[in-house]
């Protein structure tokens, strides 16, 4: 018998349209009428994966942030895995020096310190879900004026 069901959620879970669709949500429900628990496992934070639920009406425990972050299906931690402030300033210091894109992740938000590389990054992965009938141009300048990076926290340094 299947007792659980983990699943992805961008490409897999959520399509083109960044939602869960009905396809999707009616599968969740009927598994977890017949007792199966299904389970999200994602690099998002919490606060990207709780919205995709809420907004299908559903509620899942959550692996996020791959696997730093674990919460019941109330959104309740039950466990965490912390990178010491150290080791962070560390690291972010060796990626800064090779020019390299990087976001963290917290219990108090998503941040970044390059805007214009996040809105890139951004970008990239959505076009590749878009139905490309623009160029990637547009769509980057589209993005700007609908401010997908608000949900990023920009700081001037992890130092």
């Amino acid at each position: 018998m299947i007792k659980f069901i983990f699943t992805d959620m961008d490409g897999t879970l959520i399509g083109k349209n960044q939602e869960i669709s009905r396809e999707n949500r009616d599968a969740i429900l009927k598994a977890q009428m017949s007792g199966i628990k299904v389970v999200a496992a994602t690099g998002r934070s919490y606060n990207h994966t709780v919205q995709a639920f809420q907004k299908a009406g559903l509620q899942v425990p959550m692996i996020c942030m791959n696997g730093a972050l674990l919460l019941n299906e109330s959104g309740e931690e039950l466990s965490q895995t912390i990178i010491q402030a150290e080791k962070v300033k560390a690291i972010s210091n060796i990626l800064d020096s090779f020019n390299i894109y990087y976001e963290i992740y917290t219990n108090k938000g998503h941040f970044s310190s390059k805007k214009d590389m996040a809105l890139k990054s951004i970008a990239t992965i959505m076009y590749n879900f878009s139905d490309k009938k623009i160029s990637y141009e547009e769509f980057e300048k589209s993005l700007e004026k609908r401010a997908y990076t608000s949900q990023i926290k920009f700081v001037e340094s992890f130092n």
